[in-house]
């Protein structure tokens, strides 16, 4: 029962996007959208959600300056993930990311000490995920990064770059451990 009352809330949810937000936001009805979701989208960005979309809650979307966010059928985001598109984020079919994923396509431009506290003072470059990849919890995907088909990135994994198709990307932390001494 919960789930027929979350799925009409999230379709009353879209309308009203698309309603009130923007003419380029296109969706299907068999998404499911978590209460809590977080949408921002610019008059003019451009948003296609597929086929079996999933959000888990607290799932912050946020598209600006013209940008250009496209997610593929049977997509799924876990809890508490965050997608910042200012340039072009392309996400393919069955994809799926842990909880505290982010993806960026932007970068503040950093040249000098005047650039940094200027508004909407972004550099930005396309993100593009291929189909059936996974992302474990916490992964930061960067701009610039093209992922190829059904890759698979480990926990906390940070993202910049090309990866070819069937990879598998964990990055190895080395801890230190270090015990107080009394006579320090």
């Amino acid at each position: 029962m919960y789930k027929y009352w979350y799925a009409l809330k999230a379709l009353i949810r879209f309308y009203c996007i698309k309603i009130f937000h923007t003419h380029k936001f296109t969706f299907t009805k068999a998404n499911l959208i978590f209460p809590l979701c977080v949408f921002d989208f610019s008059k003019d960005a451009t948003v296609k959600f597929g086929y079996k979309i999933g959000l888990r809650r607290n799932t912050q979307i946020t598209v600006r300056n013209g940008g250009n966010l496209q997610l593929g059928d049977n997509v799924f985001f876990n809890a508490n993930c965050v997608i910042t598109c200012h340039s072009n984020i392309t996400i393919g079919n069955n994809c799926k990311f842990g909880p505290g994923s982010m993806l960026f396509d932007h970068d503040h431009n950093m040249e000098n000490a005047h650039t940094i506290i200027e508004k909407d003072n972004f550099t930005s470059d396309k993100i593009i995920i291929g189909e059936g990849c996974w992302f474990g919890a916490g992964c930061i995907i960067l701009k610039g990064t093209v992922i190829g088909d059904h890759c698979v990135f480990g926990a906390g994994t940070i993202i910049k770059g090309n990866y070819e198709s069937n990879s598998i990307v964990v990055q190895k932390r080395q801890s230190t451990v270090r015990f107080w001494n009394d006579e320090n």
